[in-house]
């Protein structure tokens, strides 16, 4: 099973400021065309200044990453960057040609719904979006709260239909933990405007845990805000460049780094979700030698982008220069080469805490609640379920987590029986109450989202396992001593 955890925006770029574009003109058309003009990255033919609408200018540039917003949808697009938007929570991003989910957040509508990663997006609202932009794919999904909004989608040759409810998406910038009693981890999921606090604060949490190494996950992670991706490096690298910005006439100016880096030994997880301020941070932290890269090859979203608000109260999304590495990588349209390539995901982790040089125990299965990120010594899945705090009880999934301790769940005549190495347990499927092979009551089961979850102690003693608790970062450990 892959690990895929994460939580979204729609589309995130990068992004270089926001500023006003109302000194080109009072009409919005002739805005769009002098930034076209001196802001493009590429000069541009006549026959594109001269379309008659900002959307027809912008579409006849040929590039995927500019787009026109409009003014009914701007507003929204710019809550979207401080990490709060309507809309059903999930990533998605162009591929190919076409407009393909990344993930779904947990717990969101997409989610509920049924939505997957890699479902390829053909209609919204019955509507065609051929040729849509990712960022106009997203404009057309949100909307007002409690509003519904129809997505149809292609996945293994199927379509299918979704429904979904808008809702209120709040996004946090990363989930960390402490591994075992030494190895940090941090998922950073994107880079918007409290990213870098966030991270600030992780680490020195992290370090007064008493982390020694850390696993920085950016797999999956589309970018964000390019000052976010320079303020974060300066936790990894040493002062100086961070990133190389190349705009039109090859005009070159570099974003650098002032801060001294914790210092602390680094393994950045990557795949081909690692895309653009991702991709900047991963390569500034593998140009400077400061880290080591695992997994496979990133995205290659070597360009920047620049919002400009308009008269007409619309934005101009354009890409304006396109960036090299701290070593002068260009990795547009090839991404970053790990150090270490490793396809598995599940295995990326292990073979991050082994480069480390880390030898120290980790838990048998570590878990948090909200998060269906877990680790199984030192690999990493997905739980059907994240865990849940019912009346002061940790619920964890069942069939999973007694699979990781070495258990047997299956059917028998209406109820489920775990084999484990202290005996089989049985669990009514129309009570869920969890018995002893003597009938002993041990506790209450109970069904979420078609998965059998039971009180994570109570599954413990069955195993024969220990059990601890993080009460800071709600963390449940089991461990066989």
């Amino acid at each position: 099973m892959r690990r895929k955890l994460g939580r979204y925006l729609f589309l995130i770029l990068v992004f270089a400021f926001i500023c006003t574009g109302t000194a080109y003109g009072a009409d919005s058309l002739d805005e769009v065309r002098s930034l076209i003009q001196t802001r493009f990255y590429q000069d541009v033919n006549e026959d594109v200044l001269t379309k008659g609408s900002a959307q027809a200018m912008v579409e006849a540039l040929n590039d995927p990453h500019s787009s026109y917003i409009s003014p009914e949808d701007f507003k929204d697009y710019l809550s979207s960057l401080d990490g709060n938007y309507v809309g059903v929570g999930m990533y998605i991003n162009e591929s190919k040609g076409q407009i393909q989910v990344v993930r779904p957040i947990p717990g969101s509508p997409a989610e509920k719904a049924g939505l997957k990663e890699k479902d390829i997006i053909t209609h919204i609202n019955d509507k065609d979006i051929k040729g849509l932009t990712s960022s106009e794919t997203a404009a057309k999904v949100r909307g007002p709260e409690g509003t519904k909004v129809k997505i149809t989608v292609m996945r293994g040759g199927q379509t299918l239909y979704f429904t979904v409810e808008r809702q209120t998406i709040e996004i946090p910038s990363l989930d960390y933990r402490l591994i075992g009693t030494e190895v940090g981890y941090i998922q950073l999921y994107s880079f918007s405007s409290n990213s870098a606090q966030e991270m600030s604060d992780a680490l020195k949490d992290l370090t007064d845990q008493g982390m020694e190494t850390l696993v920085l996950d950016l797999r999956d992670n589309p970018g964000g805000l390019l000052n976010t991706a320079v303020e974060i490096s300066a936790d990894f690298v040493p002062r100086g460049p961070v990133v190389h910005v190349v705009q039109k006439g090859d005009r070159e100016y570099t974003l650098r780094t002032f801060k001294t880096p914790y210092g602390i030994p680094v393994a950045v997880l990557v795949n081909e979700g690692t895309a653009s301020a991702a991709e900047i941070l991963a390569g500034a932290i593998q140009d400077a030698k400061t880290g080591v890269i695992v997994g496979s090859q990133t995205y290659g979203k070597g360009s920047v982008q620049t919002i400009f608000s308009l008269s007409d109260g619309g934005g101009l999304k354009l890409t304006t220069a396109k960036y090299l590495t701290r070593g002068r990588q260009d990795i547009n349209g090839k991404g970053l080469t790990p150090d270490i390539m490793e396809a598995d995901e599940n295995k990326q982790f292990e073979v991050a805490v082994k480069k480390l040089g880390s030898e120290m125990p980790l838990f048998d299965v570590q878990m948090a609640v909200g998060s269906k990120l877990v680790f199984v010594d030192d690999q990493t899945f997905e739980l059907p379920v994240s865990p849940y705090m019912e009346k002061g009880t940790v619920m964890v999934p069942l069939r999973q987590v007694a699979d990781y301790l070495g258990g047997d769940v299956r059917w028998e005549n209406g109820t489920i029986v775990l084999a484990s190495p202290t005996g089989n347990y049985k669990i009514d499927s129309v009570s869920k109450v969890i018995k002893s092979a003597q009938g002993e009551i041990l506790g209450q089961g109970a069904i979420k989202e078609g998965t059998t979850m039971v009180p994570a102690r109570v599954l413990a003693d069955m195993m024969g396992f220990k059990i601890g608790w993080h009460q800071k970062d709600q963390m449940i450990y089991l461990y066989d001593e």
